[in-house]
């Protein structure tokens, strides 16, 4: 008799704590500095016991447990908001805190994403959980659906990712969850996220997709989500506004299942313009819930237009859709031989294109003009493109004009960084500062980062030596050289204002700078360009002209058949007499350029002349 007594006793206290509603109610695991108030707090009955309960916080990288917090001898206070409490786990500093475990730490107690997870259990089963910055694997308690889409909490102190209405479902926590992270309330309703208590619950939205990602100027976008209410939603609405003017408004009809969509017609946009949009949903209630802001920019955008940054260095349109045209400045597999890592640069500016993996479809090459549909995103401080679908989403147009590098100074370049940041530029006269072991002639497969100046000046940058270019394992130049490469940048804390580097692209942007050789001092009395010599020549020949005394600059430039500059050999003042300067075969970035017809041109401010000159392979 005691034994079923006992055993009786057992199963109505299970029943018991099984009836209870216990979730985990919202997670503040990141701030912006030093994580000193991160918590974890629960929902349950007022008044409820925790015995059995346990809350696992799991490690992304691995699936790991890194740490169990057991609640037995706990209790939900009796806050009582429409029945419910609220029981707070942090350290004793942070408000309405009811238990400090005793391995608790006063500092980065919880993990960051991406990714990462909790879980509550009772009695070793799953009540709730969730990961929170991507989807967790190597964890058996973790099922598709059980993430929280919203952004990462560190945009600033005191906020948090908040539970909207009770319950759970494994294949799609995100519909109890706020969308958006707001203002944390620890031992409170999250009023800041919405949060309904005993009444009803506020439609939830999610699925948001849009087809075409990226529309162009005369395509339509339609917009889907999935919209669920416990009763009925009366009113979805596509919500959208062009470039910072008025809200319009297209209404959603109900399509498969829970899906709901709306088209927002292409006479509203056009090339470049700035299409923001959200869902708005409201149930018979009625009670309103809106989605986060979206963003895409319709038709083929500038890439200066999506360089905006905001105060503090951080890219104002990250996770916006675009799809720019340009010039490849860099080819598949000079950066990286295992990722999509090249630069695209057009008339306004330039920007990386990245992708992890590699596409065999895909091979993007230096001087051919490109059509790139992507995703905006910032990597410490760089501004990046990425496509989703390389095979779709980069398109190849053919062979296109060799960009010409920026010609500045470090100065320059520092003075005004953003403006450079992806574009291909040249710095003159450049020097090591660190010049002894620090060139990567010995370093096997390493990168190496060498802090150069120009033309004796005390402004440093940063020249990153890549590991998959050919300057690995090569003599270091004799300085001063030219240089040419990609300015980008590297700065893993905000502000990004930092961390600027030259990205030379191979041993070719590295150049000796051209030898202008005086042969004659003579007085001269007019400007002359005389025939180079060998003609026809290869790999090498010499040009002498004549310059009178003049205050004038005289510009010595490579032309071929198409009119095209290819290469610039002499631009500066020079005293009266005679001069010789050779020229190899090569363009601005140091490629050999292809046999053929090209022109010497010598020219000033008062006087022009051309000659011809065969170049044989």
């Amino acid at each position: 008799m005691n034994v079923l007594r006992t055993i009786l006793s057992i199963l109505l206290m299970t029943a018991f704590v099984l009836a209870q509603e216990v979730y985990i109610n919202e997670l503040d695991y990141d701030q912006v500095d030093t994580d000193s108030a991160e918590f974890i707090e629960l929902i349950g009955t007022s008044g409820a016991s925790l015995n059995g309960y346990t809350i696992e916080f799991v490690n992304g990288n691995n699936g790991s447990v890194y740490r169990t917090v057991d609640l037995t001898g706990q209790t939900i206070p009796a806050d009582d908001v429409s029945g419910f409490g609220f029981f707070v786990i942090g350290v004793a500093t942070i408000a309405n805190v009811d238990f400090t475990p005793a391995d608790w730490p006063a500092t980065n107690s919880i993990q960051n994403g991406a990714q990462d997870g909790v879980v509550l259990k009772l009695a070793g089963n799953v009540i709730d959980g969730f990961s929170y910055e991507g989807v967790l694997s190597g964890n058996t308690d973790f099922t598709a659906g059980m993430e929280i889409t919203a952004a990462d909490n560190n945009t600033s102190d005191n906020t948090s990712i908040g539970r909207i209405s009770n319950g759970f479902d494994n294949t799609n926590q995100d519909q109890f969850f706020a969308q958006a992270i707001a203002t944390s309330s620890p031992g409170e309703i999250n009023a800041a996220h919405g949060q309904i208590l005993g009444g009803d619950p506020l439609p939830t939205i999610s699925n948001i997709n849009t087809v075409p990602a990226v529309p162009t100027a005369d395509e339509s976008l339609v917009v889907s989500a999935d919209i669920n209410d416990d009763s009925a939603v009366d009113v979805a609405l596509v919500q959208f506004i062009i470039n910072d003017g008025a809200i319009q408004t297209a209404t959603m009809t109900l399509g498969t299942g829970s899906n709901y969509s709306a088209t927002i017609d292409a006479a509203n946009y056009t090339d470049g313009d700035r299409l923001e949009y959200w869902i708005y949903a409201e149930d018979d209630a009625p009670q309103s819930n809106q989605s986060d802001t979206l963003g895409v920019f319709t038709g083929t955008t500038d890439i200066v237009a999506l360089l905006v940054n905001d105060d503090d260095g951080a890219l104002v349109y990250d996770g916006y859709g675009a799809r720019i045209s340009g010039t490849a400045t860099v080819s598949t597999g000079v950066f990286s031989t295992t990722n999509i890592d090249v630069y695209l640069q057009d008339n306004s500016g330039g920007i990386n294109i990245f992708q992890f993996g590699l596409d065999s479809t895909v091979s993007i090459l230096q001087d051919n003009d490109y059509t790139i549909v992507g995703e905006l995103d910032q990597f410490n401080g760089k501004s990046e493109l990425i496509p989703a679908d390389p095979a779709n989403d980069i398109i190849d147009n053919g062979a296109g004009s060799a960009v010409a590098p920026v010609t500045a100074t470090i100065g320059d370049l520092l003075a005004d960084p953003e403006t450079y940041e992806g574009q291909l530029v040249e710095i003159l006269q450049v020097s090591n500062t660190e010049a002894g072991d620090t060139w990567p002639d010995t370093l096997g497969s390493f990168s190496r980062n060498i802090e150069i100046t120009d033309g004796g000046s005390a402004v440093v940058l940063t020249m990153r030596i890549d590991s998959d270019t050919d300057i690995i394992g090569t003599p270091e130049p004799n300085w001063p050289v030219d240089v040419r490469g990609i300015f980008s940048q590297f700065d893993n804390v905000s502000p990004f204002d930092e961390g600027y580097q030259l990205l030379p692209r191979g041993l070719g942007d590295i150049d000796t700078p051209t030898a202008i050789e005086p042969i004659s001092s003579d007085a001269i009395n007019s400007f002359q360009l005389y025939s180079n010599y060998p003609n026809p020549f290869n790999p090498e020949t010499t040009l002498r002209f004549d310059v009178p005394q003049t205050s004038e600059t005289v510009v010595l430039d490579i032309y071929n058949v198409l009119g095209q500059k290819v290469r610039s050999l002499v631009n500066e003042r020079l005293n009266s007499g005679s001069y010789e300067v050779q020229w190899s075969g090569v363009n601005e970035q140091g490629q050999a350029v292809a046999s053929g017809l090209y022109y010497a041109v010598l020219s000033g401010e008062s006087f022009r002349q051309t000659i011809r000159m065969v170049y044989l392979k």
